[in-house]
């Protein structure tokens, strides 16, 4: 059947089409006769899990003391009904939702971007996956956060506490996985769209999905896409004498954002389970001028992105070996390509001046990963992982590319990272309540920078963690950590013979009665 829900919103109108061969509503939507969720009621541990059958299981990461669905002490879910119904159309708009995660918005730094903060750590501390792969740009790592949309998306993982040494090496301080969606009827479709904005014509958006869930093999499309033509300055904003932002709209705060994502998979038996997916991701965006000077400071200001375009093509696999163990791979390839342009004036056409460039990014990743588990005794579980990944990253830059005479283009300058590491970690299920967690990881990366040399780091990382849960009702973890990161290309000016970014800290963790910290 078919069913179409609209909700009015404080800046806009959404509706959602959803179709399945089940009666009444589709377990994709919130129920409409439900009582409205308060923020709080929203953001805890206590809110209910996230329907299972429509989550991509093997692009999950690990989560200690995982309860039905339900994260860790030291983790928080977000779940798709939780940002439909709050309107978070983007990741960084949704994980302010969760407490002790916020966002940031750099509106007129020049970049027009967002980042996430876990606990007070960034985006070089707190690595971004898509079902379990890792999306990384090696020159400097400056995601943009609001550049991914989360219509597809089933849920977010965060661990704000222990990140597994299973996941791979950079959690520093934290982890953050997007767990994109699964069919789960024979036969599924669904569709939305939306305007939002103080007038109702700010931005709008669009999804579609349609999808097979049979017993041997599944299939899945969606699409989304969300345009932004401007936003709007509050009503009290008055610009000053000679100022380049008049009121109302702001001037070049415009971005467009799409993604693409098709999955198959094969299901041989209940355990077993085969995957192949594909992610395009493709945006654009301007960049806000400072509101005081004009002409701006600095001058270089008039800044475009024309495009910030990410693919992720992954073989993700899980097979059963007896009763208890298991072994799970992870075969992927990543290009991220990015376009930043600096133009002479506010008309954006002329790229003559002294400064002005055009700078192409073309970067590119290939990894794997292999993870074996046991249980041979119900009071504990064994795990160990191996890793392996290579990031090249290609930069050149084009000066005064519009200039008759004095246009020049710099050579292509590559560098490379080559990152590995193994990993065990062991669970010990001391009673029904009390889980005791340690792990070790070996880490490797070897920088290599075009006519300049090898820059290579090492070090163990350590870390325990000890989980108290008692049911729903509250919960306590300690984890004492050691955790480092590597530096980007961009920052691996010298060579090292050690880790030289490490932290050494203890994290403590309480859930009670719902709240966490």
């Amino acid at each position: 059947m078919g069913v179409v829900r609209v909700l009015g919103r404080a800046c806009g109108v959404a509706a959602l089409l959803s179709i399945t061969p089940a009666s009444g509503w589709s377990q994709q939507s919130a129920s409409p006769g439900a009582a409205p969720q308060t923020a709080q009621t929203s953001q805890t541990s206590q809110a209910p899990p996230v329907n299972r059958d429509l989550v991509f299981d093997l692009g999950e990461i690990v989560v200690v003391g995982e309860d039905g669905g339900r994260p860790g002490v030291g983790g928080a879910l977000l779940t798709r009904e939780q940002m439909w119904t709050y309107d978070r159309t983007t990741l960084d708009q949704a994980v302010n939702l969760l407490p002790g995660v916020s966002s940031t918005f750099d509106s007129n730094g020049r970049r027009n971007e967002s980042d996430i903060f876990v606990r007070g750590f960034g985006r070089w501390q707190v690595p971004l996956m898509l079902d379990g792969v890792r999306i990384y740009l090696p020159a400097d790592n400056r995601l943009d956060f609001s550049r991914f949309l989360t219509a597809d998306i089933a849920a977010v993982q965060v661990q704000k506490g222990y990140a597994s040494v299973l996941d791979g090496p950079g959690g520093m301080g934290g982890a953050i996985n997007l767990v994109t969606r699964k069919p789960s009827k024979p036969l599924e479709f669904e569709a939305s769209a939306g305007l939002g904005g103080r007038g109702g014509d700010e931005t709008w958006n669009t999804y579609v999905m349609a999808g097979t869930r049979q017993r041997k093999y599944y299939a899945q499309g969606s699409f989304n896409y969300q345009d932004r033509d401007f936003w709007t300055l509050p009503g009290g904003y008055e610009p000053t004498a000679g100022s380049l932002q008049p009121t109302g709209q702001r001037l070049s705060s415009d971005s467009a954002d799409s993604r693409l994502n098709v999955k198959t998979g094969f299901i041989p038996n209940a355990t077993d389970e085969y995957t192949i997916n594909y992610t395009n991701q493709a945006g654009e965006k301007g960049a806000p001028l400072n509101v005081y000077n004009n002409p701006p400071v600095p001058p270089n200001s008039y800044w475009r992105w024309p495009y910030w375009d990410i693919q992720n093509t992954s073989f993700l696999s899980k097979t059963q070996i007896g009763r208890t163990s298991y072994v799970k791979t992870k075969v992927y390839y990543n290009t991220f390509e990015n376009g930043l342009d600096a133009f002479d004036d506010g008309t954006y056409t002329t790229q003559s001046a002294n400064g002005r460039f055009r700078s192409p990014y073309d970067d590119r990743a290939y990894g794997g990963g292999l993870e074996f588990g046991t249980t041979q005794r119900s009071a504990n579980t064994l795990k160990a992982a191996a890793y392996y990944r290579t990031d090249v990253h290609a930069e050149q830059q084009i000066n005064r590319p519009t200039h008759p005479t004095l246009s020049t283009t710099e050579p292509e300058q590559e560098q490379s990272q080559r990152t590995w590491s193994i990993a065990l970690e062991d669970t010990h299920h001391a009673t029904s309540t009390v889980d005791l967690v340690g792990g070790i990881v070996l880490p490797d990366t070897t920088t290599q920078t075009q006519n300049v040399g090898d820059g290579r780091f090492y070090c163990a990382e350590m870390s325990v963690d000890a989980q108290v849960t008692n049911g729903l009702t509250g919960g306590a973890m300690s984890t004492p950590v050691r955790r480092r990161r590597f530096p980007t290309c961009a920052r691996d000016s010298i060579r090292y013979s050690t880790c030289p970014l490490s932290t050494l800290s203890v994290a403590v963790s309480r859930r009670w009665l719902g709240s966490a910290i």
